[in-house]
């Protein structure tokens, strides 16, 4: 799926907040073409955790 000619993909993650975890969370999100290659299995990535939802998360862009 695409939004604006920007893939929309889905990413099983293993998050660990506060030493706590890790704990699995599915969550999508449109990354450009050219960042795919940097999202790999096992790769770490930035997230805000909504403190009222722990399985609710947004991954953070470390960049433009």
């Amino acid at each position: 799926m695409t939004l604006n000619e920007v893939p929309i993909l889905e990413f099983d993650l293993g998050v660990t907040v506060g030493g706590f975890g890790p704990y699995p969370v599915t969550t999508q999100r449109g990354v450009s073409r050219p960042s795919v290659p940097r999202l790999q299995p096992s790769a770490n990535v930035n997230i805000r955790v909504c403190p009222d939802d722990s399985n609710k998360v947004v991954m953070v862009s470390d960049g433009p």
